[in-house]
């Protein structure tokens, strides 16, 4: 029982990484621009997307805050929502202009 019950468990492993694997690469060559900030709203993750659409290098923003893509064009109501989204850990969805 216990080979039989290893053997689940390792399929169950490779179904979870490939799994990971597919939608690391949906993400990677989606056309929207997706942005991971941690709850403090440091980015962690952008796809090569936002490098196309904003030219920042993935490697200028890492570590750095979305405030690097204000523009001026929105109103604060837009800025707040953003940042109380963010800072509660739910994803938010927005364009920024």
């Amino acid at each position: 029982m216990a080979i039989a019950s290893d053997a689940a468990v390792a399929i169950q492993r490779i179904d979870e990484t490939s799994e990971l694997e597919r939608f690391k690469q949906i993400i990677e060559t989606a056309f929207d621009v997706i942005v991971v900030t941690d709850t403090d709203g440091n980015i962690t993750y952008v796809n090569p997307s936002f490098e196309q659409v904003t030219g920042y290098g993935r490697d200028e923003v890492i570590g750095k805050n979305p405030r690097i893509l204000k523009s001026g064009l929105h109103d604060e109501e837009f800025y707040r929502h953003l940042w109380e989204t963010i800072s509660s850990g739910k994803p938010w969805k927005g364009e920024f202009v």
